[in-house]
């Protein structure tokens, strides 16, 4: 459900989605043309599948797309529109190693690149931002599993996702 509230905070439009089981968004952002993008997971028969999701100003949906990383559990958790990266962590089923990914989507919703980091650590994208020039900055956690202690950090990455 979003509901779109006016600058003096009355209720302006509610739009629900959705189909069977539950869905979960988990970043919203507005987009330069009014509308919305939308991330989240979708659970349907048992099964979760990411998505991200464009709708217009008037709350169509313009493309939606699912976000998988084969052979491994995929959460999406942030979303920058000027870049239009999705982020988010994927554990190995074999492993449960977590890394944190990366996901370009084009604003017609081709996908351009998916990429994932790791280090000796635990790594979870939670949160995306676009920079000024081009790249973006991931934010999120990271575990060293020896001592079993959560970090934050940031991650910079230039316009072809290269860490800086």
């Amino acid at each position: 459900k979003v509901i779109n509230l006016s600058v003096d905070g009355v209720t302006a439009d509610i739009r629900t989605w959705g189909g069977e089981g539950s869905q979960s968004g988990y970043s919203i952002i507005t987009t330069t043309d009014g509308g919305l993008i939308v991330a989240g997971i979708s659970n349907s028969n048992s099964q979760n599948s990411n998505f991200v999701t464009k709708y217009d100003s008037a709350s169509n949906i313009i493309w939606s797309k699912s976000i998988e990383i084969e052979g491994n559990f995929t959460q999406v958790s942030g979303v920058a529109q000027t870049v239009d990266v999705v982020t988010g962590y994927t554990q190995s089923i074999l492993t449960n190693a977590m890394s944190m990914f990366a996901t370009k989507i084009s604003n017609t919703g081709s996908y351009a690149w998916t990429k994932t980091w790791s280090s000796s650590s635990q790594d979870i994208g939670y949160d995306i931002v676009a920079n000024p020039d081009g790249g973006f900055t991931i934010f999120g956690i990271s575990n060293e599993p020896t001592y079993n202690i959560w970090e934050t950090f940031n991650a910079k990455f230039n316009s072809v996702s290269n860490l800086v």
